[in-house]
């Protein structure tokens, strides 16, 4: 008792004032255990305690201290409860706390918005942050409406929800980049690329005007604007600029791990195949566990997707097929099943098992498993077998793209490879018929499209009839094809010759040119040789008649049969080689070659080589005479290179005459 009555409790909370005023709570701390020491349960004591404890994000120990005076009925602390629950992730126990609360003020709704975030429940999150924005009048009005924005975009970008409220401002960096990236969700990437290369501008300015912020820290903060402009350009296929964002951003001393961990994921999804070892590397910031917390489920699946697809690539099975139960069990999201399907079968593919790929397929399409993916996947295994009509009737399954472009054109270019072109028209007349009734979705070119191959193919098909109903319908869409308007008249020819009358007085006019000579283009050398063009009689005229000019095809000479030789025995099969030239027959014989031939007249004049000794034996070469030379004259001896050769006796040939 006596300790109890020497300590100044009065002072000591005089002094954990000053240290929370000074921001030293671990000194403050210190003051209370002290206090607590002397009188447990002291509850302003406690509260200070458990704010020191916040202060110093100890949120266990500040959970637990608020858990035992709850059980002594010392206080209730619902909001600090819930906050360090939601800092330790148990997002459920946080949420349950605080929709006990009665009457829930602003920092309470505050932070519910932030588990609802969290949680990924966006629409309840919006409508916390829209009465908070309204309720509240102090400095964070800016912070709260990027928030708004946050959860906006995030609605549209892992959920595919337009909640609406779309105008946001754009005159601070956050509200800018999180508008970005609500373009981004969008589909808009220009004017993504536009609004976050302006975000990057003002994050600079302003960041630059304050003095104490870095120019590391500058860094840091335009690093999550630039991994978003990468992005834009991965979406674009400019990989080389997507790459260039990505590596400005890797650079710098980065210690925002979860920046880190996306910028290496879409690094390795570029390589793809290539640069194994430098993917290998950034696999470490995306294997973080830390990680687990810090995004959403829909981009821990991307991650894991692509650590399998690498293991994959690298040959490693067995934590590939890991990955793969991690994304069936932990990570696994309603509509998403079919990626780890897809993923099973490519690992039986690389193992080259065809087979056990196809009825893997095969089954979890008749699960009930109607995913685009695994249909058009199977269909290619189906067609890459040569089975065409099992891989249409796969087709045939597909929902939300049953009638895109793509697909019709595939589908009828199949039915039409197998002689089926019935079947043909008769999915085009669906994908007509479902694209007039949905013009939001399909595009009026495409339709246009549709509607063309479909009456060639009835036409082809000689049902003119519904051609013309159908070329009728095009005209009326498109007025101005003059195309369209000649099929008309070309089949209503067929089976109304009134009817293509009408038609074909709507048909534009041949232009004429007068100074074009019909006779000179039937005799120009353009349009064939002048022994095949058409030659004019003009008779005589006589007492004044005028004769039409008669018309003369030059008769074309009949080519005579050819003979066969005198010796031809039909009973014998012609020589292969008789067109060719003798010596390129398998029967020549060619002449030898003269020992010494290639020797002669290589060397200097009169010179032996030292490897080859003159054997006595052989036989002199004999040059030719000369004359001895005159005394007093210089003695000319001609070299055998220079002799003319002497002219060779004979009769020359005599020239063939035409005659012959």
């Amino acid at each position: 008792m006596a300790a109890k009555q020497e300590l100044n409790i009065p002072q000591l909370f005089t002094d954990v004032t000053k240290n929370f005023r000074d921001g030293d709570f671990v000194q403050a701390q210190k003051i209370c255990n002290k206090i607590l020491k002397a009188f447990p349960n002291d509850i302003d004591a406690i509260k200070c305690k458990i704010v020191c404890l916040i202060q110093q994000s100890f949120f266990q120990e500040a959970h637990d201290v608020i858990v035992s005076a709850e059980k002594k009925q010392l206080l209730s602390m619902p909001f600090e409860k819930s906050y360090c629950l939601y800092r330790l992730n148990r997002l459920q126990e946080a949420k349950l706390i605080l929709s006990g609360i009665g009457n829930l003020g602003l920092k309470e709704k505050e932070l519910l918005a932030q588990v609802e975030y969290r949680l990924e429940s966006y629409s309840s999150c919006l409508d916390l942050y829209i009465n908070v924005i309204k309720n509240s009048a102090d400095e964070f009005g800016n912070e709260r409406e990027a928030n708004m924005a946050a959860v906006i975009a995030a609605s549209k970008m892992w959920k595919n929800e337009d909640l609406g409220h779309s105008q946001i401002r754009l005159d601070t960096y956050e509200l800018c980049y999180n508008y970005g990236c609500l373009l981004i969700a969008q589909g808009n990437l220009n004017k993504a690329e536009q609004v976050l290369k302006n975000a990057e501008a003002i994050c600079r300015k302003s960041l630059e005007a304050d003095e104490e912020i870095t120019e590391e820290e500058i860094e840091e903060d335009l690093g999550v604007i630039r991994a978003q402009l990468g992005y834009i350009y991965q979406l674009e296929g400019k990989t080389t600029e997507a790459l260039s964002a990505y590596n400005s951003v890797m650079k710098g001393k980065q210690t925002d791990m979860t920046l880190s961990a996306v910028v290496s994921n879409n690094i390795i999804s570029i390589h793809k195949e290539r640069d194994l070892f430098d993917s290998k590397k950034r696999l470490k910031s995306v294997s973080c566990d830390d990680l687990q917390n810090k995004l959403t489920k829909c981009q821990l699946r991307t991650l894991e997707i692509t650590k399998c697809l690498l293991y994959m690539h690298t040959n490693q099975m067995d934590k590939c097929r890991k990955c793969i139960e991690q994304l069936k069990t932990t990570l696994a999201l309603p509509g998403y099943e079919d990626k780890t399907v897809l993923l099973e079968a490519a690992i039986f593919l690389k193992d080259k098992n065809l087979e056990q790929a196809h009825e893997h397929l095969k089954s979890a399409l008749f699960s009930g498993l109607k995913s685009n993916d695994i249909i058009l996947t199977l269909a290619q295994l189906y067609l890459s077998k040569g089975k065409t009509e099992e891989a249409l009737n796969v087709l045939q399954e597909l929902k939300e793209i049953k009638f895109s472009p793509a697909v019709v054109s595939l589908c009828v270019g199949l039915y039409c490879s197998i002689g089926n072109r019935k079947k043909a028209i008769e999915y085009l007349d669906e994908a007509v018929k479902f694209g007039k009734q949905n013009q939001n979705i399909l595009k009026k070119v495409h339709l246009l499209a549709f509607m063309r191959e479909n009456s060639n193919l009835k036409l082809a098909d000689g049902d003119i009839k519904s051609a013309v109903e159908i070329l009728e319908d095009l005209r009326k869409e498109d007025p101005g094809e003059v195309s369209t308007l000649a099929k008309i008249v070309a089949a209503y020819s067929k089976i109304d010759l009134k009817r293509a009358k009408q038609y074909s007085v709507d048909l534009p006019d041949l232009p004429q040119r007068k100074d074009i000579s019909v006779d000179t283009l039937e005799m120009t050398d353009q349009i064939g040789s002048f022994r095949f063009s058409k030659k004019t009689v003009k008779p005589t005229l006589e007492e004044g008649e005028v004769k039409d000019e008669v018309s003369i095809k030059r008769k074309r000479r009949k080519r005579k049969k050819g003979k066969l030789p005198k010796n031809y025995d039909p009973e014998i099969d012609p020589d292969p080689e008789r067109w060719l030239p003798k010596w390129e027959r398998s029967t020549f014989k060619h002449k030898k070659a003269k020992k010494g031939a290639n020797t002669v007249g290589k060397g200097t004049q009169g010179s032996v080589a030292p490897d080859q000794p003159v054997s006595p034996k052989a036989n002199p070469v004999s040059s030719p005479k000369v004359s001895s030379p005159k005394p007093g004259s210089s003695s000319s001896v001609v070299p055998p290179r220079q002799q003319k050769p002497s002219a060779k006796s004979g009769k020359g040939k005599k020239k063939k005459g035409k005659g012959g």
